[in-house]
């Protein structure tokens, strides 16, 4: 079963976003959740991508955006999808003016933990 954690998660970040756009991120959260209802009906990450809220910013790294809200500022939840452990990992989030700032540092959260777990899967075949 598919499900998101927020231990990377940026809470503070979210906090000073929710106070001028809480309907943004409301409607981000919904979205999540309706992408982990449909990965748990059996969609594929490929499949969900074609929605329009979705999308793959490369390297694990994926974009969740706002609907249906009217007068909207352009709003992005950044995810890291881990296919083997059904898992999102929420990043960060933020707009259109933070965006390629969001995307390099979430590629970099990424990397250091696909890192983190190498060391993890090598240290548990030499025991």
């Amino acid at each position: 079963m598919w499900s998101y954690g927020a231990e990377h998660f940026d809470k503070n970040r979210l906090k000073r976003y929710t106070k001028k756009h809480a309907a943004e991120v409301a409607s981000c959260m919904v979205n999540l959740q309706r992408a982990i209802d449909l990965l748990n009906e059996g969609l594929t990450i490929e499949e969900i991508c074609r929605l329009s809220y979705f999308g793959s910013e490369g390297e694990d790294v994926y974009r969740i955006g706002q609907s249906a809200v009217k007068h909207a500022k352009e709003t992005r939840l950044y995810i890291y999808v881990r296919i083997e452990g059904e898992r999102f990992e929420l990043l960060t989030i933020g707009g259109k003016e933070t965006q390629r700032n969001d995307i390099n540092a979430c590629k970099a959260i990424v990397r250091s933990l696909k890192k983190e777990q190498e060391v993890q899967d090598g240290q548990k075949e030499n025991q």
